[in-house]
Parts: C-alpha cells; structure tokens; sequence
C-alpha cells in the first residue's frame, strides 16, 4: 500500500491539533438537535499552533482540513 505524502502544512496542522488537544479542553459543540460543530476557537487555535497566518483563506483551509481529517467523534 503506498504512503501518500503529506504537505508541509498537513504536517503542521497535525502538529497544531495534537497541542490542542494536549489542552485537555472539549473541541466541540453539541446541539439539542444531535448536531455536533467545532468550536470557533478550533480553527483559530490550529492556526496559531501550526503558524499559519489567521487570514480569512486559511480559517477556510483549516477548517477544510479539520473536516477532512478529524471529524469522528470519540
């Protein structure tokens, strides 16, 4: 099975989520609904871990990438 090889900002927001969640806090909201969202200091969190600018593009990005990569509940 081949490795798929990750950016450098991939390995930078694994980085930044991983001292997010060494903060020991809860990441998400869960509604009345059954509806479950991220906090809104999540993405500026992974942002300002990783080093990336909080631009209106990277919370996009970041946002994008949480979505993609951790978004099942444990």
């Amino acid at each position: 099975m081949p490795s798929k090889k990750l950016s450098t900002r991939d390995l930078a927001f694994w980085r930044a989520y991983l001292e997010i969640l060494n903060e020991r806090v809860s990441l998400v909201d869960r509604w009345d609904n059954g509806t479950i969202t991220w906090r809104p200091r999540v993405v500026q969190k992974l942002l300002w871990y990783s080093g990336v600018p909080n631009t209106m593009r990277n919370r996009s990005v970041a946002y994008d990438w949480l979505m993609r990569n951790c978004k099942r509940p444990v």
